[in-house]
């Protein structure tokens, strides 16, 4: 199965992979790699989203809020990130 996968041609860069794993899946190739790609292909490539969430939480917890409980610092930045 791995050397089937293996000598499969390159998608072109603009190709969609959801369309790709979809074909695969319906023509029942791969069981074992789709489990994998339909449970970890949902994980971003990139580390944006926590680096804004720690740039957020610099600005929540300064000199002039530095008595919020961890609580409320927790609400806050859920709220922030969620609204």
């Amino acid at each position: 199965m791995t050397e089937e996968y293996n000598i499969l041609p390159l998608q072109p860069r603009n190709s969609d992979p959801l369309l790709f794993w979809k074909t695969k899946r319906d023509e029942g190739q791969f069981w074992p790699l789709i489990k994998v790609v339909t449970k970890f292909q949902c994980i971003p490539a990139t580390s944006v989203p926590c680096e804004q969430l720690f740039s957020s939480a610099g600005e929540l917890v300064s000199e002039e809020r530095n008595r919020l409980s961890p609580d409320n610092v927790n609400m806050l930045l859920f709220l922030n990130k969620n609204a």
